[in-house]
């Protein structure tokens, strides 16, 4: 999957837990993380999880 597919994923991801009314912390770090992936030019599915955890935007909550 590219940049691309990812960050729609998480932009729906963060759409579906906010119309379930989750943590609204939890529904901004999943809009934030999608908004960041827009912004990366490195291909986020060749890198590895301890990588993507430290990534600004992302973390380790949302890579596991």
């Amino acid at each position: 999957m590219d940049n691309k597919g990812i960050s729609r994923t998480l932009q729906k991801a963060g759409k579906l837990l906010e119309l379930h009314e989750a943590n609204p912390f939890k529904v901004r770090s999943y809009q934030n993380a999608a908004f960041s992936i827009d912004k990366i030019s490195e291909k986020l599915a060749e890198k590895s999880e301890d990588e993507l955890a430290v990534m600004d935007g992302i973390g380790k909550n949302l890579v596991r």
